[in-house]
């Protein structure tokens, strides 16, 4: 066996082999655990052959036949099935709608497992017996990521996999771009009905039928609402879903009703397993089209005519293409949009009582039962994960638990995001760094929201599990009107979020939120525009009502040291295992992992927060693009790497205040030094620790820069890049210290000509108070 493993190269398999047939367990997966499995796009399953690693591409039928003779040399049992040591089986979560009213029939959840026999050239699915509370918490602590964990152990019984759930199972999760495991969620996405015919029911609705329901065809007459319509209008034209289409040969369609094909599964009854039917259909339209799905089609519905004693509406897989539904509720373009919504991702949103999927303010929970009904759309953690408004500000809010006081702003509603014209967030996400993310968000019930069905033109507080998975199960905490409020506990500190005021009177409406720890005051009256504004002498109070209120209220922003002065960002770089920052120091903000961080020359921040430090190569796996340096998740092996300038100035840590405190003319200087140590006009030798309830008294010393005369701050004609789709001018940084934060210094395209330039060279010092801000201004 040993020189056929030393002729073959592949000696570590074979003997990996001759290991398991003498513990004579025949239908054991074991995909040689000590491998790279390198992850394939799961909306393709026919590339996996060509995606495998390269000691997995080197067994080839000559290898298999050194297995049989392995096997025999060494007394062994053969194992029934070959292909299970090669090839990984790779596991989805399969989510069920269930009937109101037969819930006790309905699974709701299910974990099946999919491989590529490439022995027979087949794909095979399998039924993994285990549990629902089982699989819930694989989900919810990471353990499985739909479309990306595969199996290492397991027993196979017919087609179902057995394992045991104490301790837990051999399961493998590659650190991937979880993002890219979805169906697609924005751009044209081909999509495809297949309509199935089984040996006893025609479904009683017709290939027009399914077209008009599904894309609003118009072959019968209008549909209003439909899959089609809503997504395109939920994601602002971001996700454009079409039918096949007709006039390409290659991909034909039944009678030219536009992407819906029909398939006859005879010999197979309603009385099969439906996962049967879902195979027996996928091979006979792979027939029909001439290639194997899913090919061209972003997502895949199956109709059916009714299913017997199931208990289900519909169900779909987490981040794959398949979606499946019975009787009249393949017609309902609410239920669609919920099952396309696990293809992108989602799970499911629980309500007010902890169960499934009672949240009503978004598609995820149960949606509303009937034909041309459906304008909702999806709850703030869903939201964010899908993008389609933006992750950061002014779009959308995050605040990390450890790093702000209090948070006072306008809150509005997707149904009035117009593209992010506002400047205004559709949601705050609070962090709390690895445990639980908590959501608030503005329902406002009009438009692409009008058929919303709880909680109409109210405050939502969600709460989301922390999680390696795309969108983990979220939960309804509270629904709040004006003066209602909600304490988050349980958390490493109780904090509230309480509803100032809510405006519908106006465009856009939204909702004064005020969010803080519990203790630090929650009056809202510092906040809110004065009853009678003519009574008050001081111009400051104008900026309260404006549409981005300024954050210098806060003791963590105005009491903070520069964070220009602190330290400088330094760019977007690669990581890998052998870690260019190589110690880890907690998780947070990047002020927090700054001070994480205080003794070393260099830190980053990187995935959910964590903080990484060192002194030496922090860029020795090379630069990179994508990092969300603000954001809760920064990014798959993507590091934002900042230059720790007190390190470079003292090298040591000191207990003493720096020297630029020493420039501020004070007898008893502040806590903190000041961000311009040379404005000498503060009324107060002794500044007080906590800034004042009545934002009237104008005198104390602020980091607020709206607060500076605009003559001072002139905008630039010359645009530069701030996210995807917005170009902005130096005013619009001038607003928000994180802002300024995060931009000066960096390179960004311009609009017009496509060039870069620092924004820095672009925006007058006194406007961005940043210390590598260029002497001279270049405004005009």
């Amino acid at each position: 066996p040993y020189a056929l493993a030393l002729w073959s190269s592949n000696y570590r398999k074979l003997s990996t082999l001759h290991s398991a047939i003498k513990r004579g367990s025949p239908a054991t997966i074991d995909p040689f655990k000590r491998l790279n499995y390198k992850t394939f796009r799961h909306s393709n399953p026919s590339k996996l052959k060509t995606n495998r690693t390269i000691e997995e591409n080197m067994i080839g039928p000559s290898t298999k036949v050194l297995f049989v003779l392995l096997g025999l040399l060494c007394d062994g049992v053969l194992p029934s099935n070959v292909g299970l040591q090669e090839e990984p089986c790779i596991l989805y979560v399969k989510e069920f709608m269930c009937v109101p009213g037969e819930e006790e029939q309905c699974p709701e959840i299910g974990l099946d497992c999919y491989r590529k026999n490439y022995a027979t050239e087949n794909d095979e699915w399998y039924e993994v017996d285990v549990s629902r509370s089982w699989i819930e918490k694989m989900i919810e602590d990471g353990t499985i990521v739909s479309g990306a964990s595969y199996l290492t152990s397991g027993t196979i019984d017919g087609v179902t996999i057995r394992m045991d759930e104490n301790p837990y199972p051999n399961i493998a999760t590659p650190q991937v771009d979880i993002n890219s495991l979805s169906s697609p969620r924005t751009g044209d996405v081909n999509m495809l009905v297949i309509r199935i015919t089984t040996a006893d029911f025609v479904p009683r609705w017709s290939a027009k039928q399914y077209g008009d329901d599904v894309f609003g065809n118009g072959d019968i007459g209008p549909d209003p609402v439909n899959v089609k319509s809503q997504l395109y209008d939920c994601s602002y034209g971001q996700l454009r879903l079409r039918p096949g289409d007709p006039t390409d040969k290659a991909h034909p369609h039944d009678d030219g009703h536009k992407g819906v094909i029909e398939v006859d599964v005879s010999p197979l009854t309603l009385e099969n397993d439906m996962g049967a039917i879902k195979d027996a259909a996928i091979t006979a339209a792979n027939a029909k089209l001439g290639f194997d799905l899913p090919n061209v089609y972003g997502n895949v519905y199956f109709m059916v005519d009714r299913c017997f004693g199931c208990g289900w509406a519909a169900w779909a897989y987490i981040n794959h293409w398949t979606s499946f539904y019975q009787d009249s509720y393949a017609l309902y373009s609410a239920v669609q949009q919920h099952e396309h919504g696990h293809n992108l991702g989602l799970y499911h949103s629980g309500g007010l009582d902890r169960q499934a999927y009672t949240d009503h303010t978004c598609l995820m929970g149960n949606p509303l039962y009937s034909d041309d009904v459906g304008k909702m759309c999806f709850n703030s953690p869903k939201n964010y994960l899908l993008g389609w408004y933006g992750k950061e500000d002014p779009d959308f809010i995050t605040l990390f638990q450890g790093s702000f006081s209090r948070w006072f702003g306008k809150i509005i509603g997707i149904a009035e995001w117009k593209d992010g014209d506002y400047e205004l967030p559709v949601g705050v996400m609070i962090a709390y760094g690895g445990t639980t993310d908590i959501y608030v968000a503005f329902n406002r019930a009009m438009g692409i929201n009008s058929q919303n069905d709880q909680a109409d033109d109210m405050v939502t507080v969600v709460e989301a599990p922390y999680s390696t998975s795309i969108s983990p199960q979220s939960y309804l905490q509270a629904t709040l009107s004006k003066n209602q409020s909600h304490k988050i506990t349980g958390l490493g500190g109780s904090i509230i979020v309480k509803v100032c005021d809510i405006k519908l009177d106006s465009t856009p409406g939204y909702a004064n939120v005020l969010i803080y720890h519990e203790g630090g005051g929650d009056s809202c009256t510092a906040f809110m525009p004065s009853s009678n504004p003519s009574k008050s002498n001081n111009p400051s109070n104008s900026r309260f009502p404006s549409i981005s209120p300024s954050k210098s209220h806060f003791p963590s922003k105005s009491q903070a040291p520069s964070v220009g002065e602190d330290y400088t960002y330094l760019g977007c770089f690669k990581d890998a295992s052998d870690r260019a920052l190589p110690k880890m120091i907690g998780s947070g903000s990047v002020e927090q992992c700054h001070k994480n961080c205080d003794a070393y020359h260099y830190f980053g921040r990187q995935y959910f927060g964590e903080c990484w430090c060192g002194n030496g190569k922090y860029d020795k796996h090379g630069p990179t693009t994508g990092c969300n340096c603000e954001g809760a998740n920064v990014g798959s092996w993507k590091n934002c790497v900042y230059d720790n300038n007190s390190y470079r100035e003292t090298n040591k840590p000191s207990l003493s205040p720096t020297s630029k405190q020493t420039n501020v003319p004070s007898s008893n200087p502040s806590k903190h030094p000041s961000n311009n140590p040379t404005e000498t006009n503060a009324p107060s030798s002794n500044p007080s620790e906590h800034p004042s309830n009545n934002p009237t008294e104008t005198n104390v010393p602020s980091n607020d820069l709206t607060s500076r005369p605009s003559r001072i701050c002139k905008d630039t004609r010359t645009k530069f890049k701030v996210n995807k789709k917005k170009f902005k001018g130096c005013y619009f940084l001038s607003k928000k210290q994180h802002r300024i934060d995060s931009f000066c210094g960096q390179t960004k395209r311009l609009a017009g000509d496509g060039g870069k330039a620092l924004v820095c060279t672009l925006c007058c010092k006194t406007c961005l108070k940043c210390t590598n801000c260029p002497s001279t201004c270049q405004v005009d």
